[in-house]
């Protein structure tokens, strides 16, 4: 025997309720009282299982006997009815782990019935609840159950039957995620499981009664999970598309737990598409061209790329959040040690690096970084006076070297700078590039010996730096259109 008691101060409206649920819950033992106080005391006498009560009565009106309930008849279940749609009411109804709250205006014979079915569909899922929001953890989380196993699970009694779809919410913080959820209540739908599975995220999934349209099933669909978005306080309300089947079920909810960070897009109620199968590829080729701008262009240039690849993002509504700040640390660097051959200490990187990752939304993140290239920009000036005196330095040590094997990265790992930086700081400053300057310098100081002296040519040029006489020869007929014998020739037959 089911044990339901009904409370509202206004006789008509209790009668009715009673009259009804006794006419279809033969099963259901009903009771009524005036307001909070007479509920109290039938409460002491008979184990309840439900109690619906009105949420404005004198002498203890719904919102304390909730409190005092919570205290004393904590797994005495409740639905609120209320002349009201306030959301304050909402709030403090659910603070208090209400089920269901229903508007006297809106309340008719098969909502009331729907909502009392609802209440005992969830009361006996309740006591698994523990066990179904670890197995889906482990499941959709950790990865740990394969979908053959998921389906025949003991907790196979909460598969759907028919169409259905699945969601996840997010609570806006932990604290908030305390407060039991608001389900809306809808006729064509039948709750099959709404768990909370890890710091302030559930999920759930709710099947359609009947089979109507799909049209009429999206349309049911986005009401229910904006209406879950209205009455809670939650970030994120995030659905699958309506579907059939059991062999989806896992997969849609690994899918909606990859997107549980979406609303850092501005989302707050998103129903999952399908998207691009090049999704991937396409940021992947984004954020190589955007690398490449880092080491090559102008900070213009790169500002540029920082809103394309971020904008395209935020059209996908891409789930890995953790990718795209980690692509804009990487973005940071990049710009700090090839444009602006800075390396910094490993205090502002994690201080950078906390800013970008705490960003709480896609237009603060770019902010974060915009703002970040700025300041190197504004740096600029001083950075390419101290280029062109790492320049001289350069152009002295190669003066004084050219003769012993040397690279691009040596001569910078010798002036303490970035190859790729010092590549382009010399192609700036000498208009030609490191390894063109070195090979003249080096065919400069090869004509003076061959003048100057009567060595070998092939001595002449291991002297000067060159590693091979081939190719020393070739350089050497390529800037002065002769070979090295033939030049040393000419110049002793010229009186």
């Amino acid at each position: 025997m089911r044990n339901i008691l009904v409370i509202d101060d206004e006789y008509p409206i209790r009668e009715w309720l009673s009259r009804t649920i006794r006419s279809h819950f033969s099963d259901c033992h009903v009771e009524s009282a005036i307001n909070g106080l007479d509920a109290l005391r039938k409460l002491d006498d008979i184990d309840y299982h439900l109690v619906i009560s009105d949420i404005r009565m004198q002498q203890l009106d719904g919102i304390g006997l909730l409190e005092q309930m919570q205290n004393h008849y904590p797994r005495v279940g409740i639905i609120v009815l209320s002349s009201y749609d306030d959301y304050e009411y909402v709030r403090s109804a659910f603070k208090f782990h209400a089920t269901d709250y229903l508007l006297k205006a809106e309340i008719n014979e098969e909502r009331l019935i729907h909502a009392i079915n609802h209440f005992f569909t969830s009361y006996y899922q309740n006591s698994n609840s523990d066990t179904l929001s670890q197995f889906i953890a482990e499941a959709v989380i950790q990865n740990n159950i394969e979908d053959k196993a998921f389906r025949e699970s003991t907790l196979s009694e909460n598969m759907p039957e028919h169409d259905y779809f699945c969601f996840l919410t997010k609570a806006e913080s932990y604290d908030s995620s305390e407060i039991k959820q608001y389900v809306p209540v809808d006729d064509s739908l039948l709750l099959r499981f709404y768990v909370p599975v890890t710091n302030g995220i559930s999920m759930g999934c709710a099947e359609f009664h009947c089979q109507p349209s799909r049209l009429l099933q999206m349309q049911s669909q986005f009401a229910f999970c904006s209406e879950l978005q209205k009455c809670n306080r939650l970030a994120l309300v995030v659905s699958s598309p309506v579907t059939a089947g059991l062999e989806k079920l896992l997969y849609l909810l690994k899918q909606l737990y990859i997107h549980r960070n979406i609303n850092f897009y501005g989302k707050s109620v998103y129903i999952l598409g399908y998207h691009p199968q090049n999704m991937d590829a396409d940021v992947e080729d984004l954020y190589t061209v955007l690398l490449q701008a880092t080491t090559s262009s102008e900070m213009i240039n790169i500002l540029h790329e920082v809103d394309k690849f971020c904008t395209v993002l935020e059209q996908y509504t891409y789930p890995n959040i953790d990718f795209l700040k980690s692509a804009m640390v990487n973005v940071c660097e990049h710009v700090s040690r090839f444009i602006c051959a800075k390396e910094h200490g490993g205090t502002h990187i994690a201080t950078l690096t906390s800013n970008i990752q705490g960003s709480n939304h896609i237009g603060q993140l770019k902010d974060i970084v915009k703002q970040y290239i700025s300041e190197e920009q504004s740096s600029m000036p001083l950075i390419e006076a101290r280029g062109s005196e790492r320049i001289q330095k350069v152009l002295k040590y190669l003066e004084q070297n050219y003769m012993k094997p040397l690279s691009l990265s040596s001569v910078a790992e010798h002036v303490q700078v970035n190859p790729e930086y010092l590549s382009r700081l010399f192609k700036r400053n000498m208009n030609v590039n490191f390894n063109a300057y070195l090979c003249d310098l080096r065919l400069h100081k090869a004509l003076e010996l061959i003048q100057g002296s009567n060595k070998r040519i092939q001595d002449i040029a291991y002297a000067v730096g060159f590693q091979s006489f081939a190719y020393f020869s070739k350089c050497f007929k390529v800037q002065y259109g002769v070979s090295p014998l033939e030049w040393r020739s000419s110049k002793k037959d010229t009186p």
